[in-house]
């Protein structure tokens, strides 16, 4: 009994210690332009400069205690693209993992700083 109490009062800890990423909007500009928005467990992404512009839309998970990947698809582009936020404490950084020039060309990327 005394066990099992311990062991349920650790996984409470745990599970207190993972949040989401909190709904809303979120932006950045340095090289690029940045666009975030999360909603529900979805996530739309927009980069921008002067002569390049993308997006994606997909969903949002949790990979660490303050990490989550952005799985972006589309139905014409066969691989999936990948984006990773951080919770830098102050902003959240974004940058690619995998698979994303399909959906914003090589003049530009989903990676900089985003004001919470």
């Amino acid at each position: 009994m005394l066990q099992r109490l311990i062991l349920s009062a650790g996984l409470a800890v745990s599970a207190a210690a993972v949040h989401a990423l909190p709904d809303g909007s979120y932006s950045g500009s340095g090289p690029f332009q940045l666009d975030l928005k999360a909603s529900g467990g979805r996530v739309e992404i927009t980069v921008s400069t002067r002569n390049c512009l993308g997006s994606g839309v997909g969903t949002l998970r949790q990979v660490g205690r303050t990490t989550w990947h952005a799985m972006l698809s589309d139905q014409y582009v066969p691989e999936t693209c990948v984006v990773q936020i951080d919770d830098m404490g102050d902003h959240y950084f974004m940058q690619e993992v995998q698979g994303c020039m399909a959906f914003h060309g090589a003049s530009c990327g989903f990676r900089g700083p985003l004001a919470k």
